[in-house]
C-alpha cells in the first residue's frame, strides 16, 4: 500500500513539474526594447563596450522602426520618447538624412571632452557646430523670451553634442532622415539638427 501511494505520489510530483516546465517565459523578442540612438550614443562614450558602427545603428533602427514606440504620427512629426520634453521636431522638408546624423555623432563622441565654444554669429544668433553631408548642427542661445544671442559665451563638450543628436535621433526619425531641436545647458542653449540646404536658404 506504501509502495502504492509512493507511486502515485511521484507520478504527480513529476506531472506538476512537467506543467511548470511547460510554462511560457517571456521571450527576447517579447521583452526586446526599441533601438535608442542615445543609448547608442552612451555606448559609443565607453571604453569598455564594443559598440555598433554608425551603419548597424541605423540597420537596428530599422529593424525595430514599426514598433509602437517607434511610429510616426502627425504630418510634422510628434515627440515619441522626449526625456522630460526637451525638443522639438521638424517638418520633414526640413529633415536630413540619418545617415550623416550617424556619421557626426561618431565623430563628436570621438571628440569626447573637447569644448565647443559658442559666441554671437557676425551674421546674428546662430553657430554652427558640425557638418556632415546634407546635416548641419547649429546652436542658438534662448535668453529673455526670445530667439536672439542674449547669453555670454558658453561652451559646450563634444560629447554633450553627440548626446543631444542622439536624442534628437530617437524622437525625430522618420524615413531615414532627422529634423529637430534639442535643449541643453539648462534650457538656455538648443541645438538645431536640419538640412543644410533648408538652412541656406533660410539665410538669402
Amino acid at each position: 500500500m506504501k509502495h502504492t501511494f509512493s507511486a502515485a505520489f511521484t507520478a504527480l510530483l513529476l506531472l506538476i513539474l512537467t506543467a511548470c516546465g511547460t510554462t511560457a517565459a517571456p521571450t527576447k523578442e517579447s521583452t526586446k526594447k526599441p533601438f535608442s540612438f542615445a543609448s547608442w550614443v552612451d555606448d559609443l562614450s565607453r571604453p569598455d563596450i564594443v559598440a555598433l558602427t554608425p551603419e548597424q545603428a541605423l540597420e537596428a533602427y530599422n529593424a525595430s522602426r514599426h514598433s509602437a514606440v517607434s511610429k510616426r504620427e502627425g504630418a510634422g512629426g510628434v515627440s515619441k520618447r522626449w526625456p522630460e520634453g526637451l525638443g522639438m521636431c521638424f517638418p520633414s522638408d526640413m529633415h536630413a538624412p540619418a545617415d550623416d546624423a550617424v556619421a557626426i555623432i561618431a565623430l563628436f563622441v570621438e571628440k569626447g571632452q573637447e569644448k565647443v565654444t559658442l559666441r554671437q554669429d557676425p551674421s546674428g544668433f546662430r553657430n554652427v557646430i558640425g557638418v556632415h553631408g546634407q546635416l548641419t548642427v547649429d546652436a542658438y542661445c534662448y535668453r529673455g523670451g526670445r530667439n536672439q544671442w542674449m547669453c555670454p559665451e558658453r561652451t559646450v563638450t563634444c560629447l554633450i553634442v553627440a548626446q543631444a543628436v542622439g536624442h534628437l535621433m530617437d524622437s525625430c526619425t522618420w524615413d531615414n532622415s532627422v529634423g529637430g531641436s534639442y535643449w541643453v545647458l539648462d534650457r538656455e542653449l538648443f541645438l538645431n539638427v536640419w538640412d543644410g540646404a533648408f538652412l541656406s536658404v533660410e539665410n538669402s
